[in-house]
Order: structure tokens, then sequence, then C-alpha cells
């Protein structure tokens, strides 16, 4: 099915299989490093703490560059 959706079994040009394989192991070393940090966290301030803090975080790094745009936390 990601062969055929994404034409990745063309051989005639191997960087669009690199990209995908790059980006796969990008998306799962994402998750690994961010569900132990989230998990570390949560651990220590409680869960619903934790996940606040980290979508603050996240709101804060959307906005940084938006002043013209108010921000909601």
């Amino acid at each position: 099915m990601f062969s055929e959706e994404f034409d990745v079994d063309n051989t005639d040009d191997p960087s669009s299989v690199k990209q995908a394989e790059y980006l796969a192991a990008s998306i799962f070393f994402g998750m690994l490093i961010g569900g132990t940090f989230l998990g570390f966290l949560s651990d220590h301030i409680g869960r619903r703490p934790a996940l606040l803090a980290v979508d603050r975080v996240e709101v804060f790094r959307r906005n940084r560059h938006r002043r013209d745009r108010p921000v909601l936390v």
C-alpha cells in the first residue's frame, strides 16, 4: 500500500526511497524521545500538568515569530 501511494518502488530514483526511510525513522525516533521525556515528566509532576506544560511550550514555539497575533494560552 505504501509503495503504491507514494511510488517508492521506482528504481530510477533511489533518493525517494531514502527520503521515505529517513522520514519513517525520524517519526519513530521522535516518538521514542518524546514518550520518554513525557513519561519522566508525568511521573514527577502528574499526567495532566505534564501534558499542559508540553502543550504550553508548543504554543509558545509556534507563535514565537507571529507578533501580530495574540497568543492564547
